[in-house]
């Protein structure tokens, strides 16, 4: 009884979790919107510090999107950690397959991503793999992240455009 009030004392309160959970929401909106400003930034198709607020705009789908892509996710990771992996790489592309035709419906992006994957997961595993200690270096030193989230953000997006047919000539960075 004793551990259980002391647990309960530290226990964080319903509005935290509630904070905690918007937070989490908006920031995954807001997130969304920095692959619309990466995308169109790599398509040199006027990129503005406003499209981090593009989200916004499809709220909703993008909130769906990422609660289908949990439930599949995680029911995929009952059966082991890899078919887990596995899903995640499947449905990897459906974000931006959402961005790119906001008028889909989630099913269909979710279902266009395990197209686009298919044959290909090993090969942005690979790519991860490669990247892996930009993470590291992250994890020890989060400033860095300052610098590499939007540098892998944009591998990851330079890696959907190269699926979708782009071509790295379409791509100048000119400064």
């Amino acid at each position: 009884e004793r551990a259980l009030s002391i647990m309960n004392r530290f226990q964080p309160s319903g509005i935290s979790w509630a904070i905690d959970t918007a937070l989490r929401v908006v920031m995954m909106i807001v997130s969304a919107g920095f692959t619309i400003f990466i995308l169109n930034t790599i398509r040199n198709t006027g990129a503005v510090y406003g499209n981090l607020l593009d989200g916004f705009g499809m709220a909703g789908k993008i909130i769906l999107l990422n609660l289908i892509e949990w439930l599949l996710i995680g029911l995929w990771s009952l059966l082991l950690i890899v078919p887990g992996i596995i899903a995640a790489y499947r449905y990897s592309q459906a974000l931006y397959i959402l961005l790119d035709n906001p008028e889909k419906p989630v099913l269909q992006c979710i279902s266009e991503s395990k197209e686009l994957m298919q044959g290909r997961k090993g090969e942005l595993f690979v790519l991860d793999l490669s990247l892996i200690g930009w993470g590291i270096l992250g994890a020890f030193i989060p400033v860095v992240t300052v610098w590499t989230a939007p540098y892998l953000r944009t591998i990851h997006a330079l890696y959907y455009q190269e699926l979708i047919g782009g071509s790295r000539e379409e791509y100048s960075f000119d400064m």
